[in-house]
């Protein structure tokens, strides 16, 4: 009878063992198929950012001509045309034979090696699969000896940066050769100054006749008000006998701002032992300005949205954690559980901060709005565009 009991007993025990590791696997089980979802969810990220992506392993830590490919998003096959399974699996060399001449494989090699992230210069390349292009890529470490290659195709970029180029040398050469308007003036005892005659287009550029502007005084007065101390000193350079080339704004009679260059130059007057007279050619250089202006803006936004971009990347990644460990945590708390509003809570901040991330990702141009103290911040709301044409995100 004893016997029985006992073997009774132990069978109990061991049944509870046996359920309790039936829960544990099926715990195992559930945390298997969540890591899964969030595999994918990385991956379907990874696959509809707009920047294309590629990962290499480095297979030998010294030989960097053993840098394989793992992994190419959607993104990497739209900018170099070549299909993700073309690659994968392939080293560099295989897939990218000339990037060795520009010692590309050894930078992505040495990345692995260093553990720090670099971005290389602009990068011009093609072959029997990949069109010329210009692309602009960062590489950063990864774990177990990989290397993630984050690369966009900026050649429309270049192409209008050249094109720009060759337009702003036409417009040097021109600009060199040619004037708006030409002036002499005559310089009386007392150093004053009055117009002797006026040529050219500058009662078209002006507004003024040239009877309105005799003394100098008298244009001086359309001189924008924040240029009349550097005018003021290029008349007595002048004055001393040294030419000038020098950049001001007036102010039109319609009320217009323009920008004028004045090349001036002196007359000696070798008998008075002084400057006689003073002559000038003068351009009106008010649409080049403007396209200074804009390519100042172009500047500002581009570094804007590196700067946003690369931030909002490195803000990504540790909140797709924080996030998923929200889901986690409240799937294994019941609705009552006390520190299920705490989570709750935490998932709300995490996905204003999400929806900030997404904006930052997303700024097309440059837009700020006051702030404490006089300063200006970046307006985020303004400057970024929902890329899927539906208006700004809020």
């Amino acid at each position: 009878m004893d016997d029985r009991k006992k073997t009774k007993e132990q069978l109990l025990t061991e049944l509870g063992d046996v359920r309790q590791r039936v829960a544990e696997l099926e715990g195992l089980e559930a945390a298997r198929q969540e890591l899964e979802e969030m595999h994918q969810r990385s991956v379907d990220i990874v696959n509809n950012i707009q920047v294309g992506l590629y990962i290499y392993r480095l297979e030998h830590i010294d030989d960097d001509r053993t840098l394989r490919m793992t992994f190419a998003n959607r993104a990497a096959e739209a900018f170099t045309g070549v299909p993700a399974r073309a690659v994968v699996d392939k080293t560099l060399d295989e897939n990218f034979p000339g990037l060795r001449d520009k010692g590309v494989p050894q930078q992505y090699a040495a990345v692995v090696r260093s553990g720090e992230a670099i971005e290389l210069e602009d990068v011009h390349y093609g072959d029997n699969r990949v069109i010329q292009g210009w692309f602009r890529v960062r590489a950063f470490p990864l774990p177990d000896h990989c290397v993630g290659i984050a690369f966009e195709n900026i050649t429309a970029q270049k192409v209008a940066e050249e094109a720009l180029r060759k337009s702003e040398e036409r417009y040097r050469i021109i600009s060199e050769t040619t004037s708006d308007y030409f002036y002499s003036m005559l310089v009386l005892p007392n150093g004053r100054m009055s117009v002797d005659w006026v040529g050219g287009a500058f009662e078209h550029i002006t507004g003024y006749g040239e009877e309105e502007i005799r003394d100098l005084d008298k244009w001086m007065a359309v001189v924008n008000p924040d240029d009349l101390p550097r005018a003021r000193e290029v008349a007595r350079t002048v004055l001393s006998n040294r030419p000038y080339v020098f950049e001001y704004r007036i102010r039109t009679r319609n009320g217009e701002m323009r920008w004028l260059r004045d090349h001036t130059r002196p007359i000696w007057d070798e008998d008075r032992q002084r400057v006689a007279a003073v002559i000038g050619a003068v351009q009106d250089i008010t649409d080049h300005k403007r396209m200074e202006a804009a390519l100042e803006e172009a500047a500002r936004v581009r570094t804007l949205v590196e700067t946003a971009g690369a931030a909002a990347h490195e803000i990504g990644q540790p909140l797709q954690v924080v996030t998923a460990s929200c889901e986690l945590l409240q799937s294994k708390m019941n609705p009552g559980a006390p520190q299920r509003r705490l989570v709750e809570k935490i998932q709300t901040a995490a996905e204003r901060i999400d929806g900030i991330v997404y904006k930052m990702r997303n700024i097309e141009r440059y837009a700020s709005q006051p702030y404490v103290g006089g300063e200006h911040i970046v307006d985020l709301h303004t400057a970024a565009v929902d890329p899927r044409g539906k208006g700004r995100r809020k």
